[in-house]
């Protein structure tokens, strides 16, 4: 009797034992498939609603680089009786270009939003130069011609005006610009975003601008615009 006393605590132990294992590793697997689960959600929905929100409502203008500079150009035109009329114009005047990022044309597919790094990806935009200021009444004017007529000055003039923003156009288009636009424009898009997203209460965010076109990979998750699409299906 006692012998099978033995045999049937040892087999109730066997088989507690059997069980505390079977359960110790259910939830060891439970906690891998959380933890699983937790690394692959890149896009959580915790602050989610708030960057969306936020980044909807971005509308600003950015100025992020303004160019100076003085552009020299010389025109001709021929008047007068029979055309017997030759003159000329050389006028110096400065110029100005300014570069804006205009966050009111960006939209959901240019945000990306990782709720574990609370780190908000941005698509930098295109930043195309704006259209150059020509300052006419700071013009230096050199002329050349015994007489020029009113109607030569004025066809002289129109010439000037257009190879002055031809000029100026060309300066602001120089790599050495466009480059220091972009730079400014990461710094700028991140502090208009950071400040509001904390203010909505998403604490301790964090705004990455990526730059396509100087060769950063667009390779994080799916933009927001993508997760709302899937979420609406």
């Amino acid at each position: 009797m006692r012998d099978d006393s033995i045999r049937d605590a040892k087999a109730g132990h066997f088989k507690t034992a059997v069980v505390t294992a079977i359960l110790v590793g259910l939830t060891i697997v439970s906690i891998m498939l959380l933890v699983k689960h937790l690394q692959n959600a890149d896009v959580g929905k915790d602050n989610r609603d708030i960057v969306t929100s936020v980044v909807r409502k971005a509308s600003n203008r950015l100025e992020v680089q303004v160019i100076n500079g003085a552009v020299t150009t010389a025109r001709e035109a021929s008047g007068g009786p029979f055309g017997i009329f030759e003159g000329r114009l050389t006028i110096r005047q400065p110029f100005s270009v300014s570069y804006h990022v205009d966050m009111n044309k960006m939209n959901l597919s240019d945000y990306s939003w990782n709720e574990r790094a609370k780190t908000l990806f941005v698509r930098l935009p295109e930043i195309p130069p704006d259209a150059p200021n020509i300052d006419e009444s700071r013009q230096i004017i050199v002329a050349k011609g015994w007489v020029i007529t009113q109607e030569m000055q004025n066809i002289i003039r129109r010439k000037i005006a257009i190879g002055a923003v031809a000029q100026a156009n060309s300066e602001a288009l120089k790599p050495e610009h466009l480059k220091a636009a972009r730079e400014n424009a990461r710094s700028a898009l991140a502090r208009n975003l950071e400040g509001p997203l904390e203010v909505a209460g998403v604490k301790g965010v964090h705004v990455e601008v990526i730059d396509s076109s100087a060769g950063e990979r667009w390779d994080v998750s799916r933009s927001l615009a993508q997760v709302l699409a899937s979420e609406a299906k």
